[in-house]
């Protein structure tokens, strides 16, 4: 079973991650740095047409959220594109974490890569937000070798071609 799996949150889900992360962080901390983060995924918690949607990155090891993904799909529904990705505050001692956290950027593109395919995108882009998000996009287009799929960048998306 993999660690990671894509969830829709709903608004009791989206109420504990809020309290989870509250308590990780600190009240101050909390709102400084994700009050309006909350905020936003309260109003994209339903599927839009046109608009992202806030997904909840969901470590099956803990039954925790790690990470809020930020994603989109095309009207058509060709096209995934993954615009942010919001680590917990558990992880934000970086250098004595970073093996997870690259481990947890990894496993969230193959997460939005494969709910691309189920969904029937025929590509799915990944935004190089950061740079440690465009060095770790950077990797797998350079170790990209599935049968049947592209990888490809155009500017700081790394795009997967699935059809």
């Amino acid at each position: 079973m993999a660690k990671y799996e894509i969830r829709q949150f709903t608004r009791e889900r989206l109420e504990e991650v809020r309290q989870r992360w509250r308590g990780i962080a600190g009240d101050d901390e909390f709102d400084i740095e994700f009050m309006s983060l909350f905020e936003w995924c309260e109003t994209h918690i339903e599927p839009s047409e046109g608009d992202s949607q806030a997904w909840e990155l969901y470590n099956t090891d803990t039954s925790g959220c790690d990470a809020i993904i930020d994603m989109v799909d095309s009207k058509k529904g060709t096209l995934s594109k993954l615009l942010k990705l919001f680590l917990s505050p558990v992880f934000w001692d970086v250098e004595s974490k970073r093996d997870q956290v690259i481990s947890l950027y990894i496993d969230a593109f193959v997460e939005v890569i494969k709910n691309g395919a189920i969904k029937g995108a025929q590509d799915v882009k990944l935004y190089g937000r950061n740079d440690l998000m465009l060095s770790l996009l950077r990797s797998i287009h350079a170790h990209w070798h599935v049968p049947g799929t592209t990888a490809s960048f155009q500017g700081r998306f790394l795009t997967i071609s699935l059809a």
